[in-house]
């Protein structure tokens, strides 16, 4: 991924590894996931357990990626709108896995906001 989006445009598609079915794979492993832990009802407090805290420091890394190809699709420089796709749904993965580690860790997953 880093290499086509280092390349110029007319370059770029010789270095493409990101595709439909890495995208793909990515959707069933977060479902496969998904289906072990309960989905928190409000916003989640990140940093219950180490393992839980890196992953949330790993999702916020890839946002914060998804963002700048953000701006390189927009000014025409990553024809590839897969890389969009497989960041999205890696910060979904690391997300769920979050939710995972916290749930070893300490049952449930702190809210941001307690429940009123």
């Amino acid at each position: 991924m880093m290499s086509e989006l280092a390349a110029t445009p007319a370059a770029a598609h010789r270095f493409r590894t990101i595709n439909a079915g890495r995208v793909a794979w990515l959707e069933a492993t977060t479902d496969s996931f998904g289906n072990q832990v309960t989905r928190p009802r409000g916003f989640v407090a990140p940093g219950d357990t180490p393992a839980g805290a890196s992953l949330d420091l790993a999702r916020t890394i890839v946002r914060r990626a998804e963002r700048q190809v953000v701006r390189l699709h927009e000014g025409g420089l990553c024809a590839n709108g897969e890389i969009l796709r497989y960041l999205n749904r890696l910060s979904s993965l690391c997300f769920v896995l979050a939710l995972i580690e916290d749930a070893a860790g300490q049952g449930d997953s702190t809210l941001a906001k307690p429940k009123l």
